[in-house]
């Protein structure tokens, strides 16, 4: 394995928080750097990722070690919401969809 690409892993979880009016705030993001390797998303993954949602954008692979349950990633500039996560040993695969802003922003 190569591990020659960098993604960025967000946790935006961690610190969020209930507003005055009761809603569900994202609070501020913790963002983790780590080395991937990117994976051609294959044709069932996509079948069954776009039955349940947002079509599957990018896959990529990080070790299990460096992945504390991120909700979020940022890839070359983009941000991106997770769809699925498969742990296999030493290794998780990230299923990533384009990030759904609900900010207005």
């Amino acid at each position: 394995m190569r591990w020659d690409s960098v993604i960025t892993l967000r946790d935006v979880e961690t610190n969020a928080y209930v507003n005055d009016e009761g809603g569900e705030v994202e609070g501020e993001p913790i963002d983790t750097q780590v080395f991937c390797n990117v994976r051609t998303i294959g044709i069932e993954t996509w079948a069954t990722a776009a039955q349940l949602g947002p079509k599957p954008e990018i896959q990529v692979e990080v070790r299990t070690i460096d992945y504390a349950g991120q909700t979020q990633a940022v890839f070359n500039g983009r941000e991106y919401d997770l769809s699925h996560s498969a742990t296999r040993g030493d290794s998780t695969i990230l299923t990533y969809a384009t990030h759904a802003r609900n900010d207005n922003g």
